[in-house]
């Protein structure tokens, strides 16, 4: 089984209502995502799938990851309602920002390389 190297952090999402929810991108939230592709659309879906849809700007994909932060920051929900109540048409965009920033920032960012320097040689002769 691989691991993954990801940085949890936390977002705010603010819907149509005026009400903010707290948004919690971690191990957590994959889990609650991987079990709604399951049970609400019938697939088989690891981590790099989940991040490939939501590299096409795929509905579904947004849609699953929502649901699966809000669960993990605390809000008591089911599909349905999130669906019908939350996951609307003047909350798309608001939803779609939060899932970019907050899987953006769950990946660490890459050491900065000093390019003036060469690399150290591991190995010495």
């Amino acid at each position: 089984m691989s691991a993954y190297n990801l940085v949890a952090n936390k977002q705010l999402v603010t819907l149509s209502s005026g009400k903010p929810y707290k948004m919690f991108f971690n191990f957590r939230a994959l889990a609650e995502t991987i079990n709604a592709y399951a049970v609400n659309y019938g697939r088989r879906i690891d981590v790099p799938g989940i991040i490939a849809e939501l590299g096409t700007g795929d509905p579904v994909s947004i849609a699953a990851l929502s649901y699966g932060a809000l669960v993990a920051g605390g809000l008591k929900v089911n599909w349905e309602l999130f669906w019908s109540e939350l996951f609307t048409f003047e909350n798309y965009d608001a939803f779609d920002n939060a899932v970019a920033a907050g899987i953006q920032a769950m990946f660490p960012k890459p050491e900065s390389v000093d390019e003036d320097e060469p690399p150290e040689d591991d190995e010495k002769n």
